[in-house]
């Protein structure tokens, strides 16, 4: 019994040391790559939707830069 309130305290203990949910770090301004961005559209969409709005947002991306 006393061991299972040790390890309830370790417990207690070692969950207190983790971070905050305000300290993750906002990614705005993160990169990524056009494969990326294919695979993350083609990965929300849902397996009968068309996939061709992916494409034309791409095409939008591509002729920005």
């Amino acid at each position: 019994m006393i061991n299972l309130a040790y390890l309830i305290i370790f417990i207690l203990l070692v969950s207190c040391s983790y971070p905050d949910i305000d300290t993750v770090p906002k990614f705005d301004n993160m990169q990524i790559s056009i494969q990326d961005s294919i695979d993350v559209c083609i990965l929300g969409k849902d397996v009968n939707e068309d996939f061709s709005d992916c494409f034309i947002e791409l095409l939008e991306i591509i002729n920005r830069l």
